[in-house]
């Protein structure tokens, strides 16, 4: 009883540490048009020249259904033309809203609404949206055999620019079977060097099976993933080549 009466007591001065929560599935953004993150302190709107980039971004509420930010908007002010224009920046709003599942365990905000609280570029609108997809996520194709469909997607990660993961999704009339998420590593099927190669490994009896072959010359690798469907679950294997 005495010993009852000590843990109580250090727990309630803190001295016991409670149990950890477990981590919440993430909310990210592809800020810099390549890569996603959370809470980006910087954000590029026009992927295309880099002519407005949101900075120096606080945000509230960040994996809630909407979330937003104070920061800084830079603009070209391309004049005489973009390329000897300057750069002008003002105070402005984001709020980031429209959160949904993306591919993989992590949920993705994909419009944003950015405003100008004050003064604003001449010609300017007050505020304006920009729609943005699912984060960090490229479709490697589908490939079907035995009358089932297997769907390859590369999700980047969040945390880590270099690592990934491989998301396969097994389908039979229309209906999903089954999935798996895998860690891939340094994932090269998102650059911009990478190569996919599809198509049917060796059946045994009516189980289908299919592989995925990626190839990036920029990371000098080669892999390999096959995937075969037994039931309702899917096997996978991961393998170098050459």
């Amino acid at each position: 009883m005495t010993g009852r009466l000590v843990l109580l007591a250090a727990a309630a001065a803190g001295l016991v540490a409670a149990p950890a929560a477990p981590a919440a599935d993430p909310t990210l953004i592809r800020a810099d048009c390549r890569f996603r993150t959370e809470r980006p302190a910087q954000i590029v709107l026009a992927c295309g020249d880099g002519n407005a980039v949101l900075n120096d971004l606080v945000w509230n509420g960040w994996g809630a259904g909407t979330a937003t930010a104070t920061g800084t908007l830079g603009t070209n002010t391309c004049d005489p033309t973009c390329a000897g224009g300057t750069f002008v920046t003002f105070p402005a709003t984001v709020r980031a809203d429209r959160r949904r599942r993306c591919t993989g365990s992590s949920y993705g905000y994909t419009r944003l609404r950015v405003a100008y609280p004050g003064d604003r570029p001449p010609g300017a609108r007050r505020s304006f949206i920009a729609p943005y997809p699912c984060p960090g996520t490229a479709s490697l194709g589908t490939v079907t055999d035995n009358g089932v469909t297997f769907a390859f997607t590369a999700v980047r990660s969040g945390r880590d620019r270099r690592a990934g993961l491989l998301r396969i999704v097994a389908r039979s009339g229309g209906r999903v079977v089954a999935g798996t998420t895998v860690a891939a590593g340094r994932w090269p099927a998102l650059t911009t060097t990478g190569a996919v190669d599809r198509g049917r490994v060796a059946r045994l009896g009516a189980r289908a099976g299919v592989f995925a072959e990626v190839t990036d010359a920029a990371l000098d690798q080669h892999l390999r993933f096959e995937a075969r469907l037994r039931g309702t679950r899917l096997v996978l294997r991961r393998s170098a080549v050459g």
